[in-house]
């Protein structure tokens, strides 16, 4: 049987920007870009993660 790590289910994780998800095959919404707009408009970067090809978060980064 195994155990720890070795019985970890395994996840397909993407991490990025609009086009860096497009081109791994997830389709970026009209309303996932103008949250990222609104993010990007007040200075902050917007990051887009999926999980198993599922959108799942949008992180805003600060760069102080």
């Amino acid at each position: 049987m195994l155990e720890g790590a070795a019985a970890s289910t395994v996840y397909s994780v993407l991490i990025g920007n609009r086009e860096w998800m497009r081109r791994n095959g997830l389709a970026v919404t009209d309303e996932m870009d103008a949250a990222m707009t609104e993010q990007e408009t007040v200075g902050q970067t917007a990051v887009l993660c999926a999980i198993d090809g599922m959108y799942c978060l949008t992180i805003s980064v600060i760069v102080a």
